[in-house]
């Protein structure tokens, strides 16, 4: 049975409904459009896990700002860095995977709602104001082999349709608005 807040999921530099940092937001944003450090303890019976941050403010739906379905259950988090270390496949699903070469993977990038493999960080356009931005961490009975998503409700129904259980789900949610302060200050600052 999964506990509240059993999986004690932290993105460090954001607090929980708090703003985001300008390291995490995008490059248009003058950010530095870094992934952000993510722990999470393990939960019993994980045959993987998956990460989803995305933004249901966007107008005309959800945008995906990073997607990885699939996370070693022996890995509990990812570090802060270039995203070029994790596993990129060039195809919209993992068929032509086998379950094993998948295991033998630490972590799986999937598409984000640019079409790109990879993070995005929060790029809102200053006319649409403050959104909201929600990070999702799943434990989960089997393995997904889907890269890409429109949001949370639509990965949950591929779950469900491919009989693979949420043993576990844990959420954070954060803000961001534009600052233009920072277009004006140097990166670094």
């Amino acid at each position: 049975i999964c506990i509240l807040n059993i999986m004690e999921l932290k993105i460090y530099n954001f607090t929980n409904g708090g703003k985001v940092s300008r390291d995490h937001i995008c490059l248009n944003h003058c950010g530095y459009n870094k992934i952000p450090k993510v722990t999470w303890k393990t939960v019993a019976n994980t045959v993987s896990y998956a990460l989803i941050f995305e933004d249901p403010n966007v107008p005309g739906g959800t945008f995906i700002h990073w997607f990885l379905p699939y996370i070693s259950p022996k890995k509990l988090g990812i570090k802060s860095y270039d995203d070029s270390a994790f596993s990129k496949i060039n195809s919209t699903d993992i068929d032509v995977l086998s379950i094993n070469e998948i295991k033998k993977m630490t972590i799986l990038h999937g598409k984000n709602s640019t079409g790109a493999f990879g993070y995005h960080g929060p790029c809102v356009p200053e006319k649409l104001g403050e959104h909201h931005y929600i990070f999702t961490i799943y434990a989960l009975d089997g393995i997904v082999r889907n890269l890409s998503i429109k949001n949370s409700a639509d990965f949950e129904e591929i779950l469900l349709s491919r009989n693979i259980s949420i043993l576990c789900k844990e959420s954070k949610q954060f803000r961001y608005s534009m600052n233009k302060k920072w277009c004006i200050m140097p990166l670094g600052v």
